[in-house]
């Protein structure tokens, strides 16, 4: 990766339109196994003249919210599933995602970093999660959800099944994908899938 001598500067939650090939499958939160992921990125680089030099290039840590608000910084290309990691390669496999990026023809990493882009930061690579937003739980049900992926801890909350009957669950949040929490109930020891326009009242343990 190139250095550069000038300040730097920094694009935060980037969606890098060209993904990433792991060694070796992984298995996501929801069960999957997949090597092809799309990474959310924050890069830091430096420009001297028209030349853009990559200095550190790292999984976001803010992420994007747009899977129902949720913190989500890898997506599978394949199944459409998407979750939080610290670490999921070596930073040169996302260097060269980024770099396979700004050698694309009209690229607009590039002239966001060369501040000839006026327009917002996310548009066309912004992921596309389908049903993501549908159904939309509320804002306070998504921040405790939310809290508890990231602190892996425990959370309660009243489920309303199909029939309009509501009771009490308690899971161990492993993450969310269009529409769906998935979580260990720890009733039975049993990985669920839970809508999350069914779940209110959510607290942690």
């Amino acid at each position: 990766m190139a250095q550069g001598g000038c300040e730097a500067q920094v694009v935060h939650g980037y969606w890098c339109d060209y993904p990433v090939k792991l060694r070796k499958a992984i298995e996501t939160p929801f069960g999957s196994k997949v090597t092809v992921l799309r990474v959310c990125v924050d890069i830091q680089y430096s420009v001297v003249g028209r030349e853009i030099a990559l200095r550190c290039v790292q999984l976001s840590e803010r992420g994007s919210g747009n899977l129902g608000g949720m913190f989500v910084n890898v997506a599978a290309k394949h199944t459409g599933e998407a979750w939080a990691e610290t670490e999921i390669c070596p930073e040169q496999d996302l260097i060269e995602a980024v770099e396979r990026d700004l050698a694309s023809p009209n690229c607009r990493l590039r002239r966001m970093m060369l501040a000839e882009w006026r327009g917002p930061l996310e548009g066309r690579n912004a992921l596309d999660l389908g049903g993501a937003r549908d159904p939309s739980p509320r804002p306070e049900c998504l921040t405790a959800l939310t809290k508890a992926r990231e602190s892996q801890c425990d959370v309660t909350f009243m489920y309303t099944k199909p029939g309009g009957i509501p009771e009490i669950r308690q899971v161990s949040v492993r993450g969310v994908w269009r529409g769906i929490l998935h979580a260990l109930d720890r009733k039975d020891g049993k990985l669920k899938d839970f809508r999350l326009d069914r779940i209110t009242d959510v607290r942690q343990v």
